[in-house]
């Protein structure tokens, strides 16, 4: 994808993710003083994580942006950039992976003693696996920064040049090899995160679905709101996890592809990858504010609110 296509694409999506979770950080630090929208931990936790990093993802994009819109090419900027990147994407999708989790303990039963012990301890669960979440990618970001230091080789004149450009050589194959780890990582993390936001969601849909039919079936309303909201966020989460397969098969086609001796890479330099990326967390935001009473009825509050002073100042 050529550079300036990609500044138009991936620039007003950006955008428009950034003011979307600008007004979702309002919604988190003013909540709407609504009956029934009581944010409780785990739960805000993993919220505010998944609104922070999804901006700072998005504003890294920004960045992208800019820099091949307007500033000329830093190298070094680039490689800063990068990093960023990919810890801030991961981060979010791990975040939304803990989300699916939390919800599939708190609405499916089950009689597991596992399961009863990971549902007493949630809270502590969910707080030790986005930390240990955190340090895998940190340490697969470190690697992937090191692996770039790899030294050049130069021409030598000396006797022991021969030594010299066999140490190299080794000191690059060390690098390359920590770069692979670093990729090996973040593939297997985004698997996981897949499979584990499709095996949430879609279980966690059935048994409603289930729920649902068995009261049709005795005749009892199940127009509790507190059913409403439980199939509208796991309708939500099944939607975000069908919008993040292309990405994950994207990023796997590069993985395999980048192995294939004399590969062609089609996107030599990550544009596509960018703003795909930059494409489902747009979407990613728009689910998670139709799914969440604390997005959803702050911004109708500040809508109406809005039309209201409007009208007073036409009246």
């Amino acid at each position: 994808m050529d550079d300036h296509v990609f500044a138009a694409i991936s620039g007003p999506i950006s955008f428009s993710a950034i003011v979307l979770n600008i007004v979702f950080s309002f919604c988190l630090l003013c909540p709407p003083s609504v009956q029934g929208v009581n944010l409780q931990q785990p739960l805000k936790v993993l919220l505010v994580s998944m609104v922070i990093f999804s901006f700072l993802h998005q504003t890294t994009i920004m960045f992208f942006v800019c820099q091949v819109a307007i500033t000329p090419f830093v190298y070094g900027l680039y490689l800063t950039l990068k990093q960023l990147f990919y810890f801030t994407n991961v981060v979010n999708l791990s975040s939304v992976t803990w989300l699916s989790i939390l919800y599939y303990v708190n609405i499916v039963p089950n009689n597991g003693h596992l399961f009863i012990w990971i549902k007493r301890h949630i809270k502590n669960v969910v707080y030790f696996g986005l930390v240990a979440d955190r340090g895998i990618v940190l340490t697969a970001g470190v690697l992937d920064y090191v692996s770039t230091l790899r030294p050049e080789e130069q021409p030598l004149n000396s006797s022991s040049s021969f030594n010299v450009t066999a140490e190299l050589s080794s000191d690059r194959d060390v690098f390359f090899y920590l770069g692979k780890i670093c990729t090996v990582i973040y593939s297997f993390h985004l698997l996981i995160s897949f499979g584990t936001m499709i095996l949430s969601w879609s279980s966690t849909y059935i048994y409603l679905r289930r729920h649902m039919k068995r009261m049709e079936e005795s005749s009892s309303p199940f127009s509790q709101p507190q059913f409403q909201s439980q199939m509208r966020v796991t309708v939500t989460g099944l939607v975000q996890a069908a919008l993040f397969f292309p990405y994950c098969l994207l990023i796997i086609t590069l993985v395999v592809t980048h192995s294939l001796p004399g590969y062609n890479n089609f996107d030599p330099n990550d544009n596509i990858q960018t703003t795909v990326s930059s494409l489902f967390g747009l979407c990613s935001s728009v689910c998670l504010g139709f799914s969440q009473s604390v997005f959803r009825q702050r911004v109708v509050s500040l809508l109406e609110g809005v039309f209201k002073q409007c009208n007073n100042l036409n009246g």
